[in-house]
């Protein structure tokens, strides 16, 4: 089968998520009253040709109300996908990034209107517009006039040294989008490599020439936001992260590092039969975090219970508030992805959400503004090459929708 490629639309969907009309066929769900009729249909779906794994957390008030687990994360061994199984959550790794602002805002390592050039270890300039003053409330709500360059992912991934990419998608990767192998290098070189020259002027494409309050969503951006903590703290971005967010969540099998988590890791699917290279990224911020449904429900949880004012994670009730307030005006948000921003969360028909797609694994985690109900669902398929992001919304709006059943017939 022939993979059809197209570079600007995975560059779109690595960024954010639109819906799109879909042509429905996968049956919806019926009347879903019981845990077992929820898990039922979920098993259905899993039997499908379009997912091979996923796993799905809900909450209600306080507690998890439903936590399991469907197909498989290595279809060939027949090897279930399970609560303990690992995936990437890709950008939902930015909803971690906003935990890590607001605490480092409360420690006093910077403030919501600090220039970025007073806390980066090097000067960013718009070359394309005299006088922009970039501040840290704009790296977070995607209004920094940072954009995604055209050689954003293949200066971003990099293959693990081990793997064969001798197949299709391996060849895809390496020459088509011009991914390398490799490993890590630090966040600061990476960042100042991306955007500037080595005779000192800026990369261009990575800057808008419209208007600065334009909305325009970054992952550079916040990979700049992730250098400003590191910067400021004198730690590794990593090292901040499960410090001060990880381990007061008790996250015990969340991290950012691959290699240790690979036996227990999810293949990636492209389809059902092809499953991409291990692969992995030089910033870890907009799209590096790997965790499990364990995690992920108590993760969910407390940012539940932090809306709620009732955290029992020892983070203040404005540690909550700062994150999830609406930022912007009216209309700076595009009506077709969301009506306002907190901070990194975008706020959309009255719930909290983010999505993550990246190569074979897709995610979304969804509260509602009160924070007393929420899911996060964490799947092993694509969403980011021509043909796959339908798949992927109708599986996710399906999965949406018995949901709403359920929590209709448990008054939740």
């Amino acid at each position: 089968m022939r993979i059809i490629l197209s570079l600007a639309f995975i560059l779109a969907m690595l960024s954010c998520e639109k819906e799109e009309a879909l042509k429905t066929s996968l049956p919806d769900p019926k009347n879903i009253q019981t845990e077992e009729d929820l898990s039922e249909y979920l098993s259905l779906l899993s039997k499908s040709k379009t997912i091979q794994g996923f796993s799905l957390s809900i909450a209600s008030q306080q507690e998890i109300v439903f936590q399991s687990y469907f197909g498989f994360s290595d279809a060939a061994k027949q090897k279930s996908y399970t609560n303990q199984t690992q995936n990437s959550i890709a950008s939902i790794s930015k909803t971690f990034l906003a935990a890590a602002t607001s605490d480092a805002i409360e420690k006093g390592l910077f403030s919501w209107e600090t220039d970025i050039n007073n806390v980066l270890p090097f000067t960013i300039s718009n070359p394309n517009i005299e006088q922009h003053q970039i501040l840290i409330k704009d790296l977070a709500t995607h209004t920094s006039g940072i954009n995604d360059g055209k050689d954003y992912l293949k200066e971003n991934y990099y293959i693990l040294e081990n793997q064969n990419i001798d197949g299709e998608l391996g060849q895809i990767l390496t020459q088509k989008i011009g991914i390398k192998k490799g490993s890590k290098i630090p966040l600061e070189t990476y960042l100042e490599n991306l955007l500037i020259s080595s005779d000192g002027k800026y990369h261009s494409d990575y800057f808008t020439t419209d208007l600065p309050t334009d909305w325009t969503y970054s992952n550079t951006a916040t990979a700049l936001l992730g250098l400003a903590i590191e910067h400021q703290s004198g730690m590794p971005y990593e090292d901040y992260l499960q410090k001060y967010i990880f381990a007061p969540l008790h996250l015990s099998a969340t991290s950012f590092d691959l290699q240790s988590q690979l036996s227990n890791m999810t293949k990636w699917y492209y389809d059902e039969n092809q499953s991409f290279p291990r692969y992995a990224n030089h910033s870890p911020v907009e799209g590096g975090v790997y965790s499990n449904n364990i995690d992920m429900a108590l993760y969910l949880k407390d940012m539940m219970l932090g809306l709620q004012n009732h955290s029992q994670a020892n983070f203040s009730n404005t540690f909550y508030q700062r994150i999830f307030s609406p930022k912007l005006q009216k209309g700076i948000v595009p009506n077709d992805f969301a009506e306002n921003m907190g901070m990194l969360w975008y706020l959309k028909q009255g719930t909290w959400q983010h999505g993550g797609n990246d190569l074979g694994n897709s995610s979304h985690i969804q509260i509602d503004e009160n924070g007393l109900f929420g899911f996060i669902l964490q799947t092993n398929m694509d969403a980011t090459f021509v043909g796959n992001t339908e798949k992927w919304i109708e599986i996710k709006n399906k999965i949406s929708l018995a949901i709403n059943q359920y929590r209709a017939a448990k008054k939740l």
